[in-house]
């Protein structure tokens, strides 16, 4: 593996040369009193740099634009007769699949996989007899706290769940879907941020409809002006995009307090 970094390694060194060797040109030429050649010499030392700031300056740009499309989405407001199906495709905790089921009524859960060809892999989740509470419990601890700690084996009873295999035709029944990360339908093709993009969608018999989207925009831009920095390039600041509570973002969406 690292042998395939080699030829990068020594476009880097090369290039950093070059620059030592247009520098110490310039130098000369300025010792010289040649300031046209001078000036030559620096100009080729200012391209690479110059290029790195525009590069820069075009991902903001970018960034900005993103930033504005999403803004700039349709959202629907979900009806409180919302489907009583919620659909995770991504991951959820036992705190949160009791709070889907009791404190915001849903009937079931499915918690899927990755799609396959022709059929989706899931988890199926329904709140046993005798939990009701547990989940508007958890939801007040979550609303004081910010966080859970670990699961009791009551809270993982109370959580009858099957694995199955459906049919893409599935999709065809009325259900909240929750969407993370790669499996949204808004993200840009090449987008791999792990927690960059959060969906939520009402699907009913006149179609699906956008809820609420918050994504990180996945703008690259090169780390430094060699080669390396643009075979590694940098990516959107994280600071500026801090990504919302996966719990939180569903509750906001549905509006549920």
């Amino acid at each position: 593996m690292w042998i395939l970094l080699i030829p990068l390694v020594v476009a880097e060194i090369a290039f950093w040369v070059a620059l030592l060797y247009f520098a110490w040109r310039g130098y000369l030429a300025i010792v010289n009193g040649n300031r046209p050649m001078a000036a030559i010499w620096l100009c080729l030392i200012a391209v690479p740099f110059v290029f790195y700031f525009y590069k820069h300056m075009e991902a903001d740009a970018e960034e900005v634009a993103r930033a504005d499309q999403i803004a700039a989405l349709p959202r629907a407001t979900i009806s409180k007769e919302y489907p009583k199906l919620l659909e995770i495709h991504g991951h959820a905790t036992e705190f949160e699949l009791l709070i889907f089921l009791d404190a915001m009524n849903f009937e079931q859960v499915a918690v899927f996989q990755r799609p396959r060809k022709g059929e989706i892999y899931g988890q199926f989740v329904t709140l046993a007899k005798g939990c009701e509470g547990r989940g508007i419990e958890h939801l007040k601890t979550w609303n004081q706290r910010g966080r859970f700690s670990y699961p009791t084996q009551s809270d993982k009873d109370c959580l009858i769940a099957e694995w199955k295999t459906v049919s893409d035709e599935r999709s065809a029944i009325p259900a909240i879907e929750y969407r993370h990360a790669t499996q949204t339908t808004l993200v840009p093709p090449g987008t791999n941020w792990g927690d960059g993009a959060y969906e939520v969608r009402a699907r009913t018999a006149n179609g699906s409809a956008l809820i609420e989207y918050w994504e990180r925009p996945y703008i690259t831009r090169p780390a430094w002006p060699g080669p390396w920095g643009y075979a590694f390039p940098g990516n959107t600041e994280r600071k500026k995009y801090k990504p919302p509570k996966r719990l939180d973002f569903i509750l906001k969406a549905i509006e549920v307090e």
